[in-house]
């Protein structure tokens, strides 16, 4: 029914090579390779001022800066409560980048947490996830760079204005709702374990919450980014 995040996943998906790559899960569950690079990346970013520039661009070779931000927008736009499924990886090769893998959502868009402010959420020096269990140094860090600031705000504009309108939203929810909605019948009817009613329903609510979704995402960047006037009539008008 889905693909395992592992070694077979990265060759399939993007043509790596497994024998020479570092996956790490979590913060320290190493699947493939080490966590040796990935701890010099954390240390240089915890002992380095990150606003010079040599210091940033040092960072830029190291981490796929665009696949960084877009996958903690995902994160935070669609409110995923569970971050700690976190998956990240490298090439070992000259310009392998750390990249992440967006994946296990199950928390996302939740009715008793989807107004969390799950942009401050995942900025929060002590952590994220569960318990803050898992370390947000690599963004709390980058977040002093005036060009990753500026960078995260317009790629959170675009995909708010593009990939994230409530419209779009709305039709791909349509059309997987269409989609399960014969075997909804027939499960409800075989198991018991749902009535077919009760998931209307919440189709129903999980509607009104991804309609709600795009104007409370702009809330929380206000918020979350403490967005100044000036960044709000740029990247929010």
């Amino acid at each position: 029914l889905r693909e395992k995040i592992n070694g077979d996943y990265l060759e399939n998906q993007y043509g790596v090579d497994v024998n020479n790559t570092d996956l790490i899960k979590g913060n320290s569950n190493v699947q493939l390779g080490s966590m040796d690079a990935y701890n010099s990346l954390i240390q240089y970013v915890k002992t380095h001022d990150v606003t010079q520039k040599e210091v940033y661009d040092k960072i830029c070779s190291l981490v796929d800066i665009d696949n960084l931000i877009c996958y903690w927008m995902c994160e935070s736009f669609f409110c995923n409560t569970d971050t700690g499924n976190i998956r990240f990886y490298r090439e070992k090769t000259e310009g392998g980048k750390w990249r992440w893998i967006f994946f296990d959502v199950d928390w996302a868009l939740f009715p008793s947490t989807y107004r969390t402010n799950s942009v401050a959420a995942y900025l929060n020096p002590a952590g994220h996830g569960v318990n803050n269990g898992f370390s947000t140094t690599l963004m709390v860090r980058l977040m002093k760079n005036k060009t990753f600031r500026s960078r995260v705000l317009e790629l959170n504009s675009k995909h708010l204005k593009t990939t994230f309108d409530s419209k779009r939203l709305l039709k791909l929810l349509d059309q997987m709702t269409a989609q399960i909605e014969p075997e909804m019948r027939r499960h409800c009817a075989r198991w018991k374990t749902v009535n077919y009613s009760a998931w209307q329903r919440n189709v129903k609510q999980l509607r009104a919450i991804v309609a709600e979704m795009p104007g409370l995402f702009r809330d929380k960047m206000k918020r979350g980014f403490s967005m100044t006037a000036e960044e709000i009539k740029t990247y929010l008008s």
